[in-house]
């Protein structure tokens, strides 16, 4: 458990973006990932949740804790947390055909990077069209 608050804290500690004329630079402590406007295909607002089997594992949970005789309501608002959260982001397909998602919206929809109106005005000035309608995806946004 330890080693993912570790994760969590250097992933979220050294997330930066910048724009320049030519590209979006996504930097990371895993690196930089260069998304060349010339090379983005298509850009798409989606929702990431939770995916099915851990809401279903956190639902189950609060049921044993229930049946169990365990008073604290702990375990429901777990599962009802796991089974609402639901982050907004884009999703950049390029050429090489690997999506990049940029997430700047947290579980109550507020958006959490300063100065992200930027990024959609970026790709609009260089010619790039956003996919307004959302999309829902499941998955874990640290994997992404």
């Amino acid at each position: 458990f330890g080693v993912i608050i570790l994760y969590y804290s250097a992933w979220y500690a050294s997330y930066r973006i910048e724009l320049t004329p030519e590209a979006i630079h996504l930097i990371t402590y895993k690196g930089e990932k260069v998304c060349r406007f010339d090379d983005i295909t298509a850009v798409e607002l989606i929702s990431l949740r939770n995916p099915g089997w851990f809401r279903k594992l956190f639902l189950a949970m609060a049921m044993l804790s229930l049946f169990t005789g365990r008073s604290s309501p702990q375990p429901a608002g777990s599962a009802l947390l796991a089974e609402s959260a639901a982050y907004g982001g884009l999703e950049i397909r390029t050429r090489s055909g690997k999506p990049v998602y940029l997430w700047f919206t947290d579980q109550l929809g507020g958006v959490i990077l300063p100065n992200f109106d930027r990024v959609p005005e970026a790709l609009q000035s260089a010619g790039i069209s956003i996919k307004e309608e959302s999309r829902e995806i499941e998955g874990f946004s640290m994997f992404m």
